[in-house]
């Protein structure tokens, strides 16, 4: 009788049962109060991940999300220099540039952003903020470099 009665305080000073308060750890971000999980960037599907040769400019992004427009793009240059901010996110150029991606999911909705000027032989990450306080982060949707 001892050793179940030992072993059921054990048990419970081990899971925080016992009378002494037990202070809460951290809360995981999608878990905070009045948060939501952080959401995964656009499916990037013009220019395809990692294509070389993309026109410098004057040309449209394609991408695939949800059926919200996904966060405006930003097209940081690998060398340094100005970041270049794509534009408002509308509907996708008719017919779709080529080569582009296949949709990672068949319920993505399909979006396209005119890019501006871009400096020549430049590769460029494409980086969007997802989320909202206090569970925001800059995720990267692809990269292409231009001609």
């Amino acid at each position: 009788m001892f050793c179940a009665i030992a072993f059921v305080a054990l048990v419970l000073a081990a899971c925080g049962g016992g009378n002494t308060p037990t202070s809460p750890g951290p809360v995981p971000c999608p878990l905070a109060a009045g948060a939501n999980a952080i959401p995964a960037p656009p499916d990037l599907l013009y220019p395809v991940a990692n294509a070389t040769a993309v026109p410098d400019g004057n040309f449209t992004m394609v991408a695939g999300y949800g059926s919200i427009a996904p966060p405006v793009a930003q097209l940081v240059p690998g060398g340094g220099g100005a970041t270049v901010t794509a534009g408002a996110w509308g509907p996708p150029p008719s017919p779709l540039p080529s080569p582009a991606a296949t949709p990672r999911f068949p319920m993505e909705t399909l979006y396209g952003a005119a890019i501006p000027p871009l400096a020549a032989r430049t590769a460029y990450t494409v980086q969007v903020t997802v989320g909202t306080p206090p569970c925001q982060t800059t995720e990267t949707a692809g990269s292409f470099t231009t001609q």
